[in-house]
């Protein structure tokens, strides 16, 4: 899978082994940016004594999109079984329309699989995440509080949106 976006320049494709350390440094950098303003420190803290970030993009590598920017990893995300998992941009290629571009090409791969809608969590805190969402149609449909937070819990609001069919 390989997509590009002329009109910036970036490139929508599968990760590769040569992503890895790109994929971890977009991951590290991206959480720090917008965790940090509102995460326990003591999840920040094991987070990155766990390395969770390694871990993560060792374990999905293969099923992870990555836009490029520059010959650079500037955003990842993972969608899967009609859910946005993951969403990353790294902070040097914040607000240039790659979380946009993520979005919307995980929302048309989950629509081509038959998926009528697209669900995601965000943490209540998160209000840039917030408003990203709610500008590409995302609107609030439950809430709960996370359990697993060491400081939390937290809020988190589960938001959806309703995806149309390929060809309609």
């Amino acid at each position: 899978m390989t997509e590009y976006c002329t009109a910036r320049e970036f490139l929508l494709r599968s990760a590769a082994e040569r992503d890895l350390a790109a994929v971890i440094e977009t991951l590290h950098r991206s959480f720090l940016a917008s965790y940090g303003r509102f995460m326990p420190w003591e999840y920040i803290r094991q987070w990155a004594a766990d390395d969770l970030a390694a871990n993560f993009a060792r374990s999905t590598l293969t099923r992870l999109t990555v836009a490029e920017s520059g010959g650079e990893v500037a955003g990842v995300s993972l969608a899967e079984r009609g859910r946005l998992n993951e969403l990353w941009v790294h902070p040097e290629h914040a607000r240039l329309g790659i979380g946009t571009l993520l979005v919307r090409h995980e929302e048309a791969k989950l629509a081509g699989l038959g998926f009528r809608q697209m669900a995601l969590n965000v943490y209540e805190a998160n209000t840039a995440a917030r408003s990203f969402y709610r500008g590409l149609g995302y609107e609030a449909t439950d809430r709960f509080l996370t359990q697993h937070i060491p400081g939390g819990p937290l809020r988190v609001l589960v938001k959806t949106k309703q995806l149309g069919l390929p060809g309609r």
